[in-house]
């Protein structure tokens, strides 16, 4: 993730979570490189210590009239940032993500203000 060639990585943990050392590590790896590191982790209420910028719960939603695949957003946790939740689908026609009802604007803040 240090190399400016890795655009991004996710990690997908189902068991232990990385300590607040391994967290941060990977952190400085994603920032010194430029890219995005993901650490999915499985749900649940606790939340332990984390370097991440941000914490994000995702869920999915049933289908839609549109048949792209929707999810529930909800950002748990932002440094400089506050809560909130969304609705997204995927425009498939548009090849981007749309948000239901109000709050597009806000989940544009949400996510770049991370």
């Amino acid at each position: 993730m240090r190399s400016p060639g890795v655009a991004g990585a996710a990690l997908v943990v189902d068991r232990a979570v990385p300590d607040l050392i391994a967290a941060r590590r990977l952190q400085l790896a994603a920032e010194t490189g430029g890219g995005i590191g993901l650490l999915v982790l499985p749900d649940t209420d606790l939340m332990p210590p984390s370097a991440a910028r941000s914490r994000w719960r995702v869920g999915a939603v049933s289908a839609r009239r549109s048949g792209g695949p929707s999810w529930h957003l909800t950002l748990l946790r932002a440094l400089g940032g506050r809560p909130g939740t969304w609705t997204v689908t995927w425009d498939r026609a548009g090849q981007e993500l749309t948000t239901s009802g109000s709050g597009t604007r806000d989940l544009y803040d949400a996510a770049v203000s991370l």
